[in-house]
């Protein structure tokens, strides 16, 4: 039986039930051990890293070394941390060719793109050409065939003009939802040069269209969607409270 809570404490790691199941199900304990002490001090990762991907304990440890050194000679500084993690725990043939792709189309390599494998990689390749659209990292969030559908969704429902990489990566029901705000407000083609405003909910465009209402402010500024739309949900919390607070204030 695996003992980990004697590896947390050992290492001072906190891991979620659902990795602490994983772990379980699929780690050895000496392989775990093994593979901890070696992310910990040869790739000298952080333990909130780690924790991210706990693959990496229950793989085989001559596997993961014989990624290590293969990347190692494919200068290891080219890639984060996190995603050098993630390219560990691939087979090493799956690996190779996952990392040829990318090099030959300039795709750049992240924990995204490293979710899928080597067949879905090249299926969404062909698909983003023959419809135009440019290869990025948030394209590989869907499995191609879902891709597939929200690209022929869009293109029956909004014309080619919007199959950006940003809103094909959405679910439908996220498209239709949204685009259907913006086009009641007569401002959907904006979303053709400022997209990030679908990384957000509608419920927190409202949210945030609301704080706009009271700064007086406008939903649109220079052919783009207000920068608020572009924070981060923390960076959004802070900006309401600092409104909030200087209310009192007054």
């Amino acid at each position: 039986m695996i003992n980990l809570d004697k590896i947390e404490e050992d290492y001072n790691l906190i891991f979620t039930t659902e990795n602490k199941e994983i772990i379980k199900k699929h780690g050895k304990e000496q392989s775990i051990e093994k593979n901890l002490d070696f992310v910990i001090k040869e790739l000298q990762l952080e333990i909130p890293i780690i924790s991210r991907c706990p693959n990496i304990l229950c793989r085989d440890y001559e596997m993961i070394k014989e990624n290590f050194d293969y990347l190692k000679q494919r200068n290891l500084d080219s890639y984060d941390k996190e995603t050098i993690l993630h390219m560990l725990v691939i087979k090493p043939e799956e690996l190779k060719r996952i990392i040829e792709q990318c090099q030959k189309y300039d795709i750049l390599i992240t924990p995204i793109v490293l979710k899928r494998t080597s067949k879905e990689i090249n299926d969404i390749i062909k698909l983003c050409q023959d419809n135009n659209i440019p290869l990025v990292g948030e394209i590989f969030q869907k499995h191609p065939k879902d891709l597939e559908n929200t690209i022929s969704y869009v293109r029956e429902h909004y014309g080619e003009d919007y199959l950006l990489p940003l809103v094909v990566s959405c679910e439908k029901k996220h498209i239709e939802k949204v685009f259907s705000y913006l086009n009641g407000k007569k401002c959907l083609d904006i979303i053709r040069t400022s997209p990030n405003i679908l990384r957000l909910t509608l419920a927190e465009i409202i949210e945030r269209e609301t704080i706009l209402h009271e700064l007086k402010e406008s939903f649109i500024v220079d052919n783009r969607f207000n920068p608020i739309f572009d924070l981060s949900r923390n960076s959004f919390k802070e900006k309401k409270n600092q409104i909030t607070e200087s209310k009192v204030i007054k």
